[in-house]
């Protein structure tokens, strides 16, 4: 069962929405270069994922690609994200963490780019490093949640990040709280059967396939 993809939508119906923060009120045409951009990037890694293209000299087109669009928007954290997408397809943990961390220098408190690095390194091993990273995106999901900003979300994220910093039966009990809480909310239903059958390990090998 592929886990990952599961949770990272979840994690990116949010980070979409909050990166539209920093999109400008009037958009430019160089604000448009920027999208083709990216989106030529995404798409050719999109085409990498699913085997249509075997080469990874793709995926460093793409990246190429998403430097012009950061050269050309570098307020824009999603650019930062995809980048780092794409330097974790490559194996390029260290080069990721860097991308990520200069995205937090845009918005410090951004929740899902936090959670991405505790992931990264727990992947690599770095478990100390990991759980400071977790720990931050607690606080920065309380901080969202305080705001009334994404609350659900933010709730759900909170609950899965117990599986990583508690362990599976405080999270189970988490999640079983907000169903009661969120009885008919289609999004936390969804998540049933993560937190009923997760495998830390295998999340993780799957997370950045």
């Amino acid at each position: 069962m592929k886990l990952a993809p599961i949770f990272l939508f979840l994690l990116f119906i949010v980070s979409a929405c909050d990166s539209k923060k920093v999109q400008p009120d009037n958009a430019t045409e160089v604000d448009s270069l920027a999208v083709q951009l990216v989106n030529s990037a995404t798409e050719r890694y999109g085409e990498y994922i699913f085997g249509r293209i075997e080469s990874t000299d793709s995926l460093e087109v793409s990246l190429n690609e998403l430097d012009k669009a950061i050269e050309i928007e570098p307020t824009q954290i999603d650019f930062y994200s995809h980048k780092a997408t794409i330097l974790l397809a490559l194996g390029r943990e260290k080069q990721a963490i860097q991308i990520l961390e200069s995205a937090l220098t845009i918005n410090p408190d951004f929740a899902e780019i936090i959670t991405r690095l505790g992931f990264i390194n727990e992947k690599i091993g770095e478990m100390e490093i990991a759980q400071k990273w977790y720990q931050r995106a607690l606080v920065a999901y309380d901080k969202r949640i305080e705001e009334n900003r994404f609350v659900v979300n933010s709730k759900a994220n909170k609950a899965f990040l117990l599986l990583f910093t508690e362990n599976e039966e405080t999270a189970k009990k988490a999640y079983s709280k907000l169903k009661q809480e969120y009885p008919d909310n289609n999004e936390i239903d969804y998540l049933e059967f993560v937190f009923e059958d997760f495998d830390k390990e295998e999340f993780l090998s799957e997370l950045y396939k």
